[in-house]
């Protein structure tokens, strides 16, 4: 196995992480090695069951690998994000889940205020209001989130991850399991547009995808996993996301879309009854 390339100290990684959910059974994470750079999207491709969702969780400190670890630059550099008390790790590392579960019926101006309190800071209507417009949930501040369509509670979700960044000042991360994918073209489009614009300020973004146009479209670097939970490739989108690399993962043969010489989407060739086998 190569070495894993020498880490830099402003970037959110992780070096060699094993992870299994019980003991004795087949790692859902394996030797993952990666770095995820300030000021940039990176996606996290894979089948289903390649540990995506497990590998941000390792990255938030939520679980401790078994073997390896998840490294943060701030305020020591390389330290483990796991030993990090949670509320230091809430005022460096943003989280949006497929799907918020409160436990109660909140109103959405009230969940989008948790996220200040997760950063550890308080009260702000405006910054409130501030992200309840860029994540478009303001007309339903008053609305209970229980009312909300999958979609409107994902841009909820949005919402309060970007008053939670509002709130810390210096080094952050914003990480994200399918952020949109239970909503329409349209918002889509915007809720990964705002991601964008929050790489641009200066933070790392992790986001699992599925939809393959999305990534190609947002994403500057991407991450495969494959069904094992191993790193199968990672690097600059466009040498990452290649039709051969797309095969050996999921199986199907996929050729490329494009729109004015620009590949915008990778498509598996099917046919009549059924998917088609690779030539």
């Amino acid at each position: 196995m190569n070495p894993a390339p020498p880490i830099s100290v402003a970037s959110l990684a992780c070096r060699g992480v094993t992870f299994s959910y019980a003991p004795n059974t087949q790692p859902v994470l394996n030797e993952v090695s990666a770095e995820f750079p300030a000021g940039t999207i990176t996606a996290v491709v894979g089948p289903n069951g390649a540990g995506k969702s497990t590998l941000l969780r390792a990255l938030l400190g939520l679980v401790r690998p078994q073997r390896g670890e998840a490294t943060w630059p701030e305020p020591t550099p390389g330290q483990n994000v796991a030993d990090m008390p949670a509320g230091v790790r809430a005022g460096r590392l943003v989280y949006i889940p497929q799907r918020l579960s409160p436990a109660f019926g909140f109103t959405v101006r009230e969940l989008v205020e948790m996220g200040r309190h997760a950063a550890g800071a308080g009260p702000d209507s405006g910054a409130i209001a501030r992200a309840m417009e860029h994540a478009r949930v303001g007309e339903l501040a008053a609305r209970s989130f229980d009312e909300l369509s999958v979609g409107q509670q994902q841009r909820v979700g949005l919402a309060r991850a970007l008053a939670q960044l509002d709130a810390i000042e210096g080094p952050a991360a914003l990480l994200a399991d399918e952020p949109a994918a239970a909503m329409d073209p349209l918002e889509a489009t915007h809720a990964l547009t705002t991601l964008l614009s929050v790489a641009r300020a200066g933070r790392a973004v992790v986001v699992v995808l599925h939809d393959l146009s999305q990534v190609l479209a947002f994403c500057e670097r991407s991450l495969l996993l494959d069904a094992r939970g191993r790193v199968a490739a990672m690097g600059p989108t466009p040498e990452v996301l290649t039709p051969r690399a797309l095969e050996s993962l999921l199986g199907l043969p996929f050729d490329p879309a494009s729109v004015g010489g620009r590949v915008v989407t990778l498509v598996a060739r099917v046919r009549a009854g059924g998917t088609e086998s690779a030539p």
